[in-house]
């Protein structure tokens, strides 16, 4: 089995002293310093990306797209 991780930064929401928003910034930042190694380490070796922008996201993907199919085998 093929693991395969994007990782997208979380951020921010935007908080106009709206609780809710604030409360979950919090929360949310709270996990994230742990997060990508903790991915990576669920990613099969070289299967983990991580991407912040519109064209890394989309070029990760496709990278993983390669890269899945060059591993894929058809069995019966």
């Amino acid at each position: 089995m093929t693991i395969s991780i994007l990782y997208i930064p979380y951020e921010q929401l935007v908080t106009t002293h709206n609780q809710n928003v604030a409360y979950e910034n919090v929360k949310v930042n709270a996990l994230i310093p742990g997060l990508p190694k903790i991915l990576q380490s669920c990613a099969s070796p070289g299967f983990y990306r991580s991407a912040s922008t519109d064209t890394e996201i989309n070029d990760a993907l496709q990278a993983m797209f390669v890269q899945a199919t060059a591993v894929a085998r058809l069995t019966q």
